[in-house]
């Protein structure tokens, strides 16, 4: 189950990279414009996601290993030229070897399925795609005046991470669909069984740590032009945290699952 899920929220996240790409943001959601590994992640979790649902869970768990392999891979390789982007993608690795791991245990076919059953994978679903498919109509409907939307531009340092609309009613609409969807996904999620819920608590609050320090040790340096020469990039203590702090919150979640 939880493979499944992390798959889906990759899948929601690449088609969201690939939406916001004309507007070349960068944030610790995107991390530049897109390009062809953008859309090879897309197809790649898309496919994996069907793997899953149609019981074919070994050549799904090779290519969530082929995928946390080359994300590994790639952030290494881009840290050295650009650091801002290496970090503003780190929290990708964690979901993707979440996938990758909950695929490769043992396991019958359509587990997952079995688990969620389909009125919950049903709403799970819709809302991960209402939350791409309002980006998209915002993204098509770019106006020539910027507003911002209070309740949901959460201005995380550079800021660019939002919806606009020439009109506040419009942006309002927008927050009340993403809201929604969101809702829709915790709601989903509490009527799991409370083992099944602590499970998934273990593995994917870790990464929402993940996120929030990335977040914080970039911080306005993205747009700084002195940014690849910033000592933040060459402090070890920093990259101790964003390891250490998520595998320290994982352990004790699994230590706590486990006195339970």
């Amino acid at each position: 189950m939880s493979g499944l899920l992390a798959a889906l929220v990759l899948l929601t996240f690449a088609g969201h990279t690939i939406i916001t790409a004309a507007g070349a943001e960068i944030s610790i959601w995107h991390a530049g414009p897109s390009d062809l590994g953008d859309r090879l992640r897309f197809a790649g979790w898309a496919v994996v996601c069907a793997a899953i649902l149609v019981g074919l869970r070994r050549s799904a768990a090779v290519l969530a290993w082929t995928a946390a392999v080359a994300e590994v891979v790639l952030l290494v390789s881009r840290f050295g030229a650009d650091p801002v982007m290496a970090i503003g993608s780190l929290w990708r690795v964690a979901p993707t070897l979440i996938a990758a791991a909950a695929l490769t245990v043992p396991a019958p076919s359509r587990r997952a399925v079995a688990v969620l059953r389909v009125w919950r994978l049903l709403p799970v679903v819709a809302a991960l795609v209402l939350i791409d498919g309002i980006f998209l109509l915002n993204k098509l409907g770019e106006p020539t005046l910027y507003v911002h939307a209070p309740s949901l531009n959460a201005q995380r340092g550079d800021g660019s991470f939002g919806l606009s609309a020439s009109s506040e009613l419009v942006v309002a609409l927008y927050a009340a669909g993403v809201v929604v969807a969101v809702l829709t996904l915790v709601v989903t999620v509490a009527t799991l069984a409370a083992p099944l819920r602590r499970r998934l608590a273990v593995l994917f609050v870790p990464v929402a740590a993940l996120v929030v320090l990335a977040d914080a040790a970039l911080g306005d340096w993205a747009f700084s032009p002195q940014q690849l020469e910033h000592p933040l990039f060459r402090v070890p203590a920093l990259f101790v945290a964003l390891v250490g702090v998520p595998a320290a919150i994982f352990a004790a979640g699994v230590l706590l699952v486990r006195h339970r």
